[in-house]
């Protein structure tokens, strides 16, 4: 049933804002603005399809996928990989493959993509990072862009029949396998970018016991193993590893993991007896009843209505 906004007490959308303060449409007075609370930066999409920073206590008006913004809200997370934008870096591990930094505009604002080219040699060819791990969920993500080869994703365990693989076509965005073995279990989807890029999300689930995950970004080109041409290659940025079963919004580094705090959106001093409702980006509901007080939900959500 629609919800008649003139009869609303108190209506919040995606629309003006301040620092520390989301402003509400009713009622008139700003007594239902919302309080924003986040002591770190943060990042969102923004209306030119670029991920932004914003800082400490910044509403996050979001665009991904859409031309009107929903108010992101998110717990806390860390990124566990270091130097997210510098694959270049001896952080990385390259084996049989060179990095050209900064080669191509990405999706992050005012940072260029490097171009991951295997070297003329036959065999594998991957940028690959560790990770100690055991007994948890770990989701992986990264922006990838086609330059000429696929993008196979692996994450393996101590021993190689613990993993999960995820093969993905760059050039027409559609997924060529997903593999799971042993002990790992995981699962997957992708985010469709401008200017063919996507975000490859990968969730795995580690049994106990394991020492570690291993993350190997290889070149596809009908198989793992192939001889390059020495020019092709893919372009990525924004590697990110979460220790959570759910991928959360970029979070950049450089020489050290970065944590992004929770958002925290509330309106106090509600009164009387009444019905919130929380309308998502993908119009799902959440109903509360007779709140004093309201914190808004996790999510992207596009409108909440107090009648």
């Amino acid at each position: 049933m629609a919800i008649d906004l003139h009869d609303a007490k108190l209506v919040i959308t995606a629309n003006g804002y301040k620092a520390g303060t989301l402003y509400s449409l009713k009622p008139y007075d700003g007594s239902g603005d919302a309080t924003v609370t986040r002591s770190t930066t943060a990042t969102r999409m923004n209306s030119s399809n670029l991920i932004e920073t914003v800082a400490a206590n910044v509403p996050r008006l979001d665009y991904t996928n859409t031309t009107c913004p929903s108010i992101l809200v998110e717990g806390q997370s860390t990124n566990l990989f270091n130097y997210s934008d510098d694959f270049a870096n001896a952080y990385w591990t390259k084996t049989r493959a060179t990095i050209t930094s900064d080669s191509i505009a990405s999706p992050i604002a005012s940072v260029n993509a490097d171009k991951m080219i295997p070297e003329v040699i036959s065999g594998n060819h991957f940028v690959r990072r560790t990770t100690t791990a055991s007994n948890t969920s770990f989701t992986f993500s990264g922006y990838f862009k086609d330059g000429g080869y696929n993008i196979w994703l692996r994450f393996t365990g101590a021993a190689f029949d613990n993993r999960v693989e995820y093969g993905f076509n760059l050039t027409n965005g559609t997924e060529i396998d997903f593999i799971q073995g042993g002990t790992f279990t995981g699962s997957r989807t992708f985010v469709s970018l401008a200017n063919g890029w996507y975000r490859l999300i990968v969730t795995i689930n580690v049994p106990s016991g394991e020492p570690n995950l291993q993350n190997s970004m290889f070149a596809y080109n009908g198989s793992v193993s192939f001889t390059p041409d020495g020019t092709s290659g893919f372009y990525v940025i924004g590697a990110q590893l979460e220790e959570q079963s759910i991928v959360s919004s970029y979070v950049p580094t450089t020489n050290q993991t970065v944590t992004r705090n929770a958002d925290v959106v509330s309106v106090t001093g509600l009164t009387g007896t009444s019905t919130l409702t929380e309308t998502f980006e993908d119009d799902t509901t959440n109903v509360i009843t007779n709140p004093t007080t309201y914190t808004m939900s996790n999510g992207r959500i596009k409108k909440v209505v107090r009648l």
